[in-house]
């Protein structure tokens, strides 16, 4: 018991000082260039870099095994089903998945994808605005990226809250890849933090442009309802684009705008698996950045 309220007020002083503090995080020489946009956006447990040799091989996380990986990445595709809420098929798929990447461990902040931002103060004058100036353009670019990749979106309109947020949902139709509007196999999540979680924080000089540039900051931390966008999917004639979308996206969001993507977590054909087996930053000029020993 002792432990585990150590372990608690750990966290709290760990949330305390990546979400509150006025303090930017300066960048480590000694750590690449990823690692270095995963901590400012508050992921280091479980995130390393490792030698370039080793940089694009699988990653599994410390003390993960590959059938845990593997686990993992089958929740990513949407393969736990199971009545959720009286939910069946796309709704209980994108569920599952969307609650069982949050379902992670005090150590586990790599094996899931996560985005944060440090949105401008001069771009909006609360939490609240600055909530809803992120959210327009990821749902705006979203739909535009996907669209030009040939799906169609179709709203799901389950409520699903999560610390009082909508866990938003589409179904993606594309019978190319097998995406059937009749089966609602294929479902893009998003879910993005409450305002009470954006906070007053310098930006980071090495994120976009300006220097200690005030901003509304909402991190990638929370174990329980972090910012995440991925896609669940199932009986699929070949692996999505995912990979593509996410690059593609990132290339349309702002600069203050970082996605994490974890190992298992993006699908595509440029794969042997059909899934990108190791973690990267994907950065607003599509770059995807390994984590690599500089």
């Amino acid at each position: 018991m002792k432990k585990n309220v150590f372990v608690c007020g750990l966290l709290t002083c760990v949330i305390f000082l990546q979400g509150c503090s006025a303090k930017a995080p300066s960048y480590k020489d000694n750590w690449s260039e990823a690692r270095n946009l995963a901590n400012a956006g508050g992921l280091m447990m479980g995130i390393k870099d490792r030698p370039a040799s080793e940089a694009k091989a699988l990653y599994s996380g410390p003390g993960v095994g590959l059938g845990d990986l593997i686990a993992i990445a089958n929740v990513g595709v949407g393969a736990f089903e199971g009545g959720v809420l009286g939910m069946s098929g796309a709704g209980s798929a994108a569920f599952n998945a969307a609650h069982g990447v949050w379902a992670v461990s005090d150590s586990d902040q790599w094996s899931a994808n996560r985005f944060f931002a440090y949105v401008p103060q001069n771009q909006a004058h609360n939490q609240a605005e600055a909530r809803k100036l992120l959210e327009d353009k990821l749902l705006s670019h979203s739909a535009e990226v996907l669209n030009g990749q040939g799906f169609k979106l179709k709203k799901i309109d389950k409520k699903i809250l999560n610390d009082g947020v909508p866990v938003l949902q589409w179904s993606l139709v594309n019978e190319d890849y097998g995406c059937v509007e009749s089966a609602n196999n294929c479902v893009l999540v998003i879910y993005l933090n409450a305002s009470k979680y954006f906070y007053n924080k310098p930006k980071p000089d090495f994120i976009g442009l300006g220097i200690g540039e005030k901003t509304w900051y909402t991190s990638a931390l929370s174990q329980t309802s972090f910012n995440t966008i991925d896609v669940v999917a199932r009986g699929l004639e070949k692996p999505l684009p995912e990979l593509e979308f996410y690059q593609e996206l990132s290339t349309k969001m702002p600069d203050w705008f970082v996605l994490y993507v974890g190992p298992g977590k993006a699908m595509s054909s440029k794969f042997k698996s059909g899934t990108l087996p190791y973690n990267i930053i994907v950065l607003n000029s599509g770059r995807t950045l390994e984590f690599m020993e500089p």
